[in-house]
């Protein structure tokens, strides 16, 4: 159930990314980190990603609030699942 949600969170991120007016940087840094939480829900490793997640929320919670508020989502979801 969890990871199922996670995903829908993730969709709507990459949805929210798209519609973003970012600069190249930004929008290459969201992908990277999107794939890097797609590859974590994935592996049988479990290696934490919530300090890299909590310094992008910070990063884009003035600029890109609802970004940030996805990705806060995204966080606490992470930590429900024990990643």
């Amino acid at each position: 159930m969890e990871k199922a949600k996670l995903h829908q969170l993730l969709s709507q991120l990459k949805e929210e990314l798209e519609q973003l007016d970012t600069d190249s940087e930004t929008h290459q840094e969201i992908s990277q980190l999107i794939t890097d939480i797609e590859n974590q829900i994935e592996a049988e490793h479990k290696a934490s990603i919530i300090e890299s997640l909590q310094m992008q929320i910070n990063r884009f919670e003035v600029e890109h609030p609802k970004v940030s508020a996805i990705l806060n989502d995204i966080m606490i979801k992470l930590g429900n699942m024990g990643i």
